[in-house]
C-alpha cells in the first residue's frame, strides 16, 4: 500500500496510516505534514494555472465507510 492510498482510506488518522505502511507513527505525521504542506503551496499556485491537481484529487476524495 502507499501512503496516498493509505491516506485515502484512514484519512489524515496517524496510527492507522503507520500501521498500514508498517512505519512509526512520528514517519506517519511527517509524511502527512508534508503532503498537506505540498496542497497548501499549490493550492496557491493553481490560481495562476500550476498545481498538483491529480494529488488533490486522490488526498481529497471521501474515504470509504467503514
Amino acid at each position: 500500500m502507499t501512503f496516498l492510498e493509505a491516506y485515502a482510506l484512514h484519512g489524515p488518522d496517524v496510527e492507522r496510516i503507520a500501521e498500514a505502511l508498517g512505519i512509526t507513527p512520528p514517519e506517519a505525521d511527517r509524511l502527512i505534514n508534508e503532503v498537506i504542506e505540498r496542497l497548501s503551496t499549490s493550492s496557491a499556485s493553481s490560481a495562476v494555472g500550476g498545481g498538483h491537481e491529480r494529488e488533490r484529487q486522490v488526498l481529497c476524495r471521501p474515504s470509504p465507510a467503514i
